[in-house]
């Protein structure tokens, strides 16, 4: 899995098709290696343990301001990439594509990995990067 920045710009079909055959996470704006290396060990326990796309979206700002100290937590829901693109084109910043599922990072107080059953609940904030790490205005 690696990383990369969302453009501007509304992804094309081809765009996507190979984000989501490289299995690449589509993030806007900077976001700390701690946070990465925290979110990429995550999504892969998630998606070895419940077998099934990891869906999440970048929720960083409440009311126009950014929240950068707010860690992020994974909610999963599978959903068709394609759709979602078409659904919202240009909106690429709430749009990050995890192989054939997408990925939400939702702002929140702790970092919960929420999943069925409820014995993969954990929380995070113990390991949470320091708020210096956290992700960067756009």
């Amino acid at each position: 899995m690696s990383f990369a920045v969302a453009p501007a710009r509304p992804l094309t079909a081809e765009e996507i098709q190979r984000y989501r055959d490289d299995g690449v996470v589509m993030v806007k704006g900077a976001i700390g290696a701690s946070w990465l290396r925290l979110i990429e060990s995550r999504i892969e326990k998630a998606r070895s343990d419940m077998r099934m796309p990891v869906h999440f979206r970048h929720e960083s700002r409440v009311g126009g301001e950014l929240r950068a100290a707010a860690p992020p937590r994974i909610l999963p829901r599978p959903i068709k990439a394609e759709r979602e693109a078409r659904r919202r084109p240009g909106a690429p910043s709430r749009l990050q594509l995890l192989g054939s599922g997408w990925t939400n990072l939702r702002a929140a107080a702790q970092l919960k990995l929420r999943a069925k059953p409820l014995a993969l609940q954990q929380t995070w904030s113990a390991q949470a990067p320091a708020p210096s790490d956290s992700p960067s205005s756009l």
